[in-house]
């Protein structure tokens, strides 16, 4: 799940709970689809040892878990702040006593502007706020951060395989600044077919005396 780009922090900690859940389970009560086609012939000693190992192997699972997706510090108030932007928490009448009056204008402003039927996700109204941010300062720098906090692991993986590509064995004395630009032209584009290879050249040449072959 956390190969999707669209991820948000209100889909993190359901998922995280679910999981750790069935673990616990398969671990406590050492039956199931998964476990049953794994049967041991051997002694009874060496079915101990195996049951000993699955359980320390699960609760090492569940603790990584737990200490990678949090339910305190940064996690808990950004999962929040999730909340503040949820389209269907927004359709609810919330009392006043519950919120600022910053949130309930916004709110208030999202119910009532037009085309309100293209906001379906947490995404699209926290854009929202962004254009707004005048409007809803604090609320503008909550969505800010919102949106820029990797969840997702794609953007991770992919700059990886990049650079796996980029920095070959041939290249590995190449500096970082000149990876970074190469990562980046590749990720992000322009693609080759629109690049000015011209215009390079003219600017690597102009850079210092150089002796062009023609």
């Amino acid at each position: 799940m956390y190969q999707k780009t669209d991820i948000n922090f209100t889909e993190v900690n359901p998922v995280m709970h679910s999981t750790v859940a069935t673990l616990e389970k398969l671990r406590d009560c050492k039956s199931g689809s998964v476990l049953q086609r794994h049967t041991i012939r051997d002694s009874a000693k060496q079915r101990q040892k195996s049951v000993s190992a699955c359980e320390q192997f699960v609760t090492v699972v569940v603790q990584n878990l737990r200490d990678r997706f949090s339910d305190k510090g940064d996690a808990l108030v950004m999962t929040v702040v999730s909340g503040l932007f949820d389209p269907s928490v927004i359709a609810m009448s919330i009392k006043k006593a519950d919120l600022d009056n910053e949130v309930l204008g916004f709110h208030e402003y999202i119910r009532n502007m037009s085309g309100s039927k293209t906001v379906s996700s947490i995404k699209d109204v926290a854009q929202v706020a962004v254009k707004q941010i005048c409007s809803y300062p604090s609320l503008g720098l909550l969505t800010k951060r919102l949106l820029v906090l990797p969840v997702s692991t794609v953007d991770c993986e992919r700059g990886f395989s990049k650079q796996n590509l980029i920095k070959t064995d041939l290249r590995n004395s190449i500096k970082p600044a000149s990876l970074d630009n190469l990562m980046r032209i590749s990720i992000e584009g322009p693609p080759c077919s629109e690049f000015n290879y011209d215009k390079a050249c003219d600017v690597w040449a102009s850079m210092k005396p150089r002796r062009i072959l023609q």
